[in-house]
This record gives structure tokens, sequence and C-alpha cells, in this order.
């Protein structure tokens, strides 16, 4: 599903289709600003995203034979709801 999709599902809703762009847009760019702001952001009974901070490291790279610096950087933490878990792992699966 992609941004298009949510749009057209909005739409089906009865929504307009800029009111749609407009809501899920809105949407997205909020949990990106804050993420970018270091903040939380928790949807009950989905996920909790958030940044946390790698360290740097040195890797050894096979394919250039020598090491490479990697570094600190910030990374994306996603947690998904227990309800959520849980309703997947009793999907069936279809063949």
């Amino acid at each position: 599903m992609n941004r298009e999709d949510l749009y057209e599902k909005l739409r089906k809703k009865g929504l307009p289709l800029n009111t749609s762009k407009i809501i899920v847009d809105t949407f997205i760019s909020e949990i990106v600003s804050n993420l970018i702001e270091g903040k939380k952001v928790l949807i009950k009974n989905f996920a909790s995203f958030s940044t946390r901070k790698k360290e740097g490291i040195t890797i050894t790279s096979n394919t250039l034979q020598k090491k490479i610096y990697v570094p600190e950087h910030k990374v994306i933490k996603t947690s998904f709801s227990r309800n959520l878990k849980k309703s997947l792992l009793n999907l069936k699966v279809k063949n």
C-alpha cells in the first residue's frame, strides 16, 4: 500500500480527493517531523516510532579489502503493538 492507495481509500469513504491528500500527507509529515526532533511517536494499538543514536564503528569491507569507518548516526526504531502482533500471527496463510 502506498500514499495513492490511502488517498483512494479515504475518497471511497466519502472524502474529497484533495481532503484525502491533505489528511494523509499531514499525518506522514507530522510523524517525520516529530522523529527529526527526537520525539517518540505512539499510535495506540498500532506501533511506536522513535530514533536512537548508533555509535560509530569500523567495519572491514570484503569487496574493497579495507577498513571503513561508519560514523555515529541516528536510526529509526519501530515497535508494533501486542494487539497488531497477535492479529498478524493468527492470520491463516493463503496458498
